[in-house]
């Protein structure tokens, strides 16, 4: 009877049927709407979406996303800068925006999305650069460190530019020794930007000496390799400072069991 009703007055019952969904969609589900989209994503930025939504929007997993004001939004903004600091507000606020956006091209009836009421932390380009003057000077602190494996991952990062996430995961499968060529399988971006990193000399002349100890730079195990070692803990001096934007740090936290962290 209902719907008869709603015929007689001009209203397409399948229409309010629409917007009932659309206003009754949670957090969650639209956190589910976004993951599971035929996109290629790379496992990193799976990553950094679950963790926001695990460590700073948890508590609005089952909340309708038609509940969540612009106040709320911007009060919870504000809170994550003061306790986990700007970058991490920032990031939060970007996760909840392509889960908002993608349920509203579903929900048509959602309304505009809150966080237009947030303005977001300033933030300062890093410098990942290592000048020529303080190269050498890097190279040097580098060749001083005691521990092998941590000074030929920092030399090998160091010589072939790779990201730290990139370094840490190499597997020997990738590796073709006979032409000199290293595949990054799944770099920034996914595997879509698959690419082959020519070797030089020196790199081969670095894996060779890990294959010959049995030991490479391969997937989450190296952090549980290297807490087994007594890492020297010798002050890097520049070498950590200016190496310290290529993933020296990592190495130190993976020491501790606290590299899945950063990665």
């Amino acid at each position: 009877m209902e719907t008869i009703g709603l015929m007689h007055r001009g209203v397409n019952p399948n229409d309010r049927k629409r917007a009932r969904q659309g206003r009754s969609i949670t957090l969650g589900d639209a956190a589910e709407l976004y993951l599971g989209d035929k996109k290629l994503r790379s496992e990193n930025t799976i990553k950094w979406f679950r963790s926001c939504m695990r460590l700073h929007l948890s508590d609005w997993q089952n909340k309708p996303l038609a509940e969540i004001t612009r106040q709320m939004v911007n009060v919870r903004h504000r809170r994550i800068g003061e306790t986990s600091g700007p970058y991490a507000a920032n990031s939060t606020k970007k996760a909840f925006d392509v889960a908002y956006n993608r349920a509203m091209k579903q929900y048509e009836d959602l309304p505009i999305n809150p966080t237009i009421n947030i303005v977001m932390f300033p933030e300062y380009s890093r410098n990942a650069a290592i000048s020529a003057e303080l190269l050498a000077t890097c190279h040097k602190e580098i060749q001083a460190i005691l521990h092998p494996i941590r000074r030929d991952y920092y030399l090998f990062v160091l010589f072939s530019g790779l990201r730290r996430e990139s370094a840490l995961v190499m597997a020997w499968v990738d590796l073709d020794l006979d032409k000199y060529t290293l595949t990054i399988p799944k770099p920034k971006g996914g595997a879509a930007r698959a690419f082959v990193l020519p070797l030089s000399d020196y790199l081969v002349e670095i894996l060779q000496r890990r294959r010959a100890e049995r030991f490479c730079y391969s997937s989450h195990q190296i952090a549980q390799q290297l807490s087994l070692v007594a890492i020297s803990a010798e002050p890097l001096n520049h070498a950590g400072a200016m190496c310290g934007n290529f993933g020296l740090l990592l190495l130190d936290l993976a020491a501790s069991g606290r590299i899945d962290d950063l990665l």
